[in-house]
């Protein structure tokens, strides 16, 4: 077992370790390595216009979604029968992120806890560009286990068909992200995962051209 240098300051006797992720000894961990360097490091890049955002209005979260570690609640994203999505700021690293938080009637059903964390593993091992990025998968003080993702700016497909006059209006445009979709796909069945809720409204296109494949909460891993 490796001793504690001797140069290094005591714990407070009345101290308790926070096991809460991003979080040390309840502060978060950009903070705590502040207080041992003695700098502050805040990176702040500039922000994107409103309509470069979520094409969902954020609202209130009616769930008891609390601040947790290094992340503050902002407010509801989507909601689905499953999970409820919600805008979070990471304070750590500046950034804001998609928390997916199972529902309260589901905390004590198995199968859907189940395909919850597994939804959040195949986003995680999918790494590939066209896959919304997993960042973390955690359990809150309730009892509820929840994953973040990349917050993605931009639309659904799904808004932007609604969106044209025509059919046929900048065909080339959906020619290209249609491609994209299926690489991105491709490279899931390569890796054995068939996504089975494949709709315009799971696919995100990105302010500066990103198209992803989101929710994989039904996914078959073969």
């Amino acid at each position: 077992m490796n001793e504690k240098p001797d140069s290094q300051p005591d714990a407070q006797p009345d101290s308790k370790p926070d096991s809460r992720p991003g979080s040390v000894g309840g502060q978060s961990v950009l903070v705590e390595i502040e207080r041992l360097i003695g700098t502050k490091f805040r990176v702040k890049l500039k922000d994107l216009s409103e309509d470069q955002g979520p094409d969902v209005a954020v609202g209130e979260v009616d769930l008891p979604i609390r601040d947790i570690g290094r992340y503050q609640t902002i407010g509801e994203i989507a909601r689905g029968g499953v999970g409820v999505v919600v805008r979070c700021r990471d304070m750590d690293l500046g950034r804001d992120v998609a928390m997916k938080v199972i529902r309260d009637e589901h905390v004590g059903n198995q199968v859907t806890l189940q395909r919850f964390v597994e939804e959040a593993q195949v986003g995680g091992q999918l790494q590939h560009p066209g896959v919304v990025p997993v960042y973390e998968l955690g359990l809150r003080e309730d009892g509820r286990p929840y994953f973040t993702m990349k917050l993605i700016k931009g639309k659904t497909l799904s808004a932007l068909l609604t969106d044209r006059k025509e059919p046929t209006d900048d065909l080339r445009k959906f020619l290209r992200i249609f491609e994209q979709i299926c690489h991105t796909l491709a490279f899931a069945h390569a890796r054995g995962v068939v996504h089975r809720d494949l709709k315009p409204a799971n696919l995100l296109i990105g302010s500066f051209g990103e198209v992803m494949v989101s929710d994989w909460g039904f996914a078959k891993v073969l």
